[in-house]
């Protein structure tokens, strides 16, 4: 029998109300999470089958360098314009290392 006068204690501990939780359950790691070098391999022997330089490349580099027109005064204007816009975030503070 419990004393309503007993001053003792409060209420008596009568633990918790068990809640339950809902979890997600566990996902199986997708195969996009795996590491594979086959890729890289792929690809270091796609570049090795590469010539060292590309003539057709090289040539069409000759031929704009001695062009006076090119790059043509809009695409000038245009990349000057963004020069001045953005400027480059390691100019700013003022000394440099040259001097």
């Amino acid at each position: 029998m419990i004393n309503s006068t007993n001053r003792t204690g409060s209420t008596p501990h009568i633990g918790g109300i068990p809640v339950p939780v809902s979890r997600p359950a566990p996902r199986a790691p997708e195969v996009s999470d795996r590491f594979s070098t086959e890729s890289l391999n792929r690809m270091r022997q796609a570049l090795d089958q590469q010539p060292a330089t590309r003539p057709d490349v090289i040539e069409l580099g000759r031929s704009l360098a001695s062009d006076p027109s090119y790059p043509q005064e809009p695409i000038v204007r245009k990349l000057a314009e963004l020069l001045v816009a953005h400027p480059d975030d390691s100019d700013v503070g003022g000394e440099s290392d040259t001097d």
